[in-house]
């Protein structure tokens, strides 16, 4: 008799769907009719099918590759296992390199009990699939559809409640979302003392001071921005571009426009955590060549100063760079490489190489090629580890290489099959275009690590080298270089190449371009 696990997933939203103790007695049923022994069962409830990250779906995954106890994962319906068609293959694929089968105890499957293949199986597994995905679209929709008809009444369809309002009522009669009266005033003070020219750390020193929290974390720098660019705070709920009278207005429009006008003036400010140092990593010495690292102290009234410091400076004493504060450098940075990247002409044009890099990439299939080579060699070693032990020579460190040479073998099919998918995959210069234009926009991290491939740090100048490049400085390789020279007072931009006014700054710019 064969021996076999069950596993089992319930997800909420579908209410029609069987529940777990369903489907365990229709696979314990088919196990009996069929002569299988259940050695163990893997539930996952109240989980969605949309992802993979469920507990003991991966534990099972995890546990077929290191036990013989089992041959088949018996499961009520196919999508149970995965998904889509893609997650599907992917998973089943990972257990049948193991020598394991799925199993539906409902629906015809591409394999038969015995491992043996099954043709009529193949397609109608395949047509099982297709209408699991179109049943989960479908059920989407009708939920989509249901809040929107909900929103539409003004009900709070759920989700974080914002800070200085509540939700009240009930499922029944609906929810709805009304100031709350311990927190409505400090979101008002908020606003108004920063309209008035006090500054974010002041702020943010106050409401410490005061023991107040935000979801049950004291204020930052970030969580106080993004309170001011709420536009619910005015009355505003924007979904998918549809405005919705879901939270009443507890700020006037003209204080409102006066903190967004103020934020606009630093774009970044709102990104921007203190403890994180975003150009770490990226930043050089001009003198030494060593790493250019975080450095803190405290000022005379208590607060903390943050710096980026060389590491010949700051360990090893023998550079006489001087510290920049961390603020400053990275609003700079951050700003200027915004300001000039943020053209639709660039933008496009890096859309264009990066999307001319992925066809290359796809059809010379090189990380394929890779892939392969190493799984040959992994074979032959593998095949050469065998010889040796028929002829007698085995020790606890051949064994302990045959095994490590297996899960090399195993893992590197996986990644064959994986790499196989991506290349499937649709992709396109416009879609390239829009993560690059969300990168450059919305996230100052993700900016940094997709355009600056180096900054160098001097005494009087900051020069920043991009990956992204037209044409090559005229006295060397190096890619397009800006270059920052303290203490001047504009900052001068080609307006031909840009059409960029100067910026009255304290920095100098110049371009090699």
């Amino acid at each position: 008799m064969r021996r076999c696990v069950i596993y089992a997933r319930y997800s909420s939203e579908k209410q029609t769907e069987q529940s777990i103790e369903g489907q365990l007695r229709v696979c314990y049923e088919y196990a009996q009719k069929n002569d299988l022994i259940v050695v163990k069962e893997y539930i996952d409830r109240a989980m969605t099918g949309t992802n993979d990250l469920r507990r003991d779906f991966q534990k099972m995954l995890s546990d077929s590759e290191k036990t013989k106890e089992w041959d088949i994962c018996l499961v009520y319906a196919l999508d149970r296992f995965g998904r889509n068609a893609v997650e599907q293959g992917i998973n089943k694929y990972r257990l049948q390199k193991t020598g394991k089968i799925v199993i539906s105890a409902t629906q015809r499957t591409s394999r038969n009990i015995d491992g043996s293949q099954n043709l009529d199986g193949i397609i109608l597994e395949n047509v099982y699939i297709g209408m699991a995905e179109y049943y989960s679209a479908e059920l989407s929709q009708k939920i989509r559809r249901g809040f929107e008809v909900s929103r539409s009444k003004g009900n709070f369809t759920g989700g974080q409640v914002l800070f200085g309002y509540k939700s009240v009522g009930t499922k029944a009669t609906g929810y709805k979302i009304v100031p709350d009266e311990n927190t409505v005033d400090i979101v008002r003070k908020i606003f108004e003392d920063y309209i008035n020219g006090k500054e974010v750390v002041e702020i943010l020193d106050e409401l410490r001071a005061r023991g107040i929290l935000h979801n049950g974390h004291t204020f930052k720098r970030s969580t106080l921005y993004d309170l001011l660019k709420h536009e619910k705070y005015i009355g505003k709920t924007t979904i998918k571009g549809k405005v919705y009278n879901i939270y009443p207005r507890i700020i006037p429009q003209e204080v409102f426009d006066i903190a967004k006008q103020k934020i606009e003036q630093n774009k970044y400010g709102k990104h921007i955590n203190d403890d994180i140092y975003l150009l770490r990593f990226k930043v050089a010495c001009g003198y030494c060549g060593r790493p250019v690292s975080s450095e803190s102290g405290t000022s005379r009234n208590g607060k903390t100063i943050r710096y980026y410091k060389c590491i010949g400076r700051k360990v090893f004493r023998d550079c006489d760079n001087i510290p920049i504060k961390k603020h400053l450098f990275e609003n700079m940075v951050i700003n200027t490489i915004y300001d000039v990247m943020n053209t639709p002409e660039i933008i496009e044009n890096l859309a264009e190489k990066i999307m001319i890099a992925h066809r290359k990439r796809v059809s010379e299939q090189s990380m394929q090629k890779y892939l392969e080579e190493n799984l040959r060699d992994t074979e032959k070693a593998i095949s050469n580890l065998i010889s040796c032990m028929e002829q007698g020579i085995v020790t606890n460190s051949t064994k302990q290489r045959l095994l490590e040479l297996e899960e090399r073998k195993e893992q590197l099919q996986n990644e064959l099959v994986a790499d196989r998918i991506k290349n499937s995959l649709e992709i396109s210069e416009k879609s390239i275009a829009e993560y690059i234009r969300s990168a450059i926009s919305k996230k100052p991290e993700l900016m940094i690590n997709l355009l600056v491939k180096e900054i160098k740090l001097f005494k009087d100048k900051i020069e920043i080298y991009l990956n992204y490049s037209n044409n090559k400085r005229p006295d060397d390789d190096s890619r397009k270089v800006f270059i920052f020279y303290r203490k001047n007072e504009k900052v001068y931009i080609d307006k031909h190449l840009y059409n960029c006014p100067p910026e009255k700054i304290r920095y100098k710019l110049e371009f090699y371009i």
